[in-house]
């Protein structure tokens, strides 16, 4: 999303006569964003399956999906910032706030590592 609403600052606007896209500085991390949430998009899609065919593995595949959405919200909203440049940081530009809110969702619903450690303890079982 954050990527998404760029407010004319993505590969489309202007600096010196010629299209930010052009830069491989901003298309290349536009497209390992892309990527990495095409990727997210079909994990989420296994545990939603699993509940109709495989309800005693649905857990383990949510934290598989929930630890790479995680990751892939940290990545998208800090290229995001990355790319408004000095703006991106303040209260005149909205990226801030996509930035602040995967954050904030990391810290409520557990961050990759949380997820990733679940996973273990489904897997392994409990060691501690």
């Amino acid at each position: 999303m954050a990527i998404a609403n760029n407010d004319g600052l993505g590969p489309h606007a202007h600096a010196i006569r010629t299209s930010l896209g052009f830069f491989q500085a901003v298309t290349h991390p536009l497209v390992d964003v892309m990527i990495q949430i095409d990727e997210a998009k079909s994990l989420v899609y296994n545990p939603a399956c699993a509940i109709d065919h495989e309800p005693q593995r649905a857990a383990e595949y949510a934290h598989m999906a929930k630890a790479f959405a995680s990751e892939t919200a940290a990545f998208a909203s800090s290229r995001s910032v990355q790319f408004h440049g000095g703006i991106g940081y303040t209260w005149e530009c909205f990226v801030q706030l996509y930035f602040k809110r995967q954050k904030h969702s990391q810290l409520l619903w557990g961050d990759a590592a949380w997820h990733r450690a679940r996973l273990a303890d489904i897997v392994l079982g409990e060691i501690g």
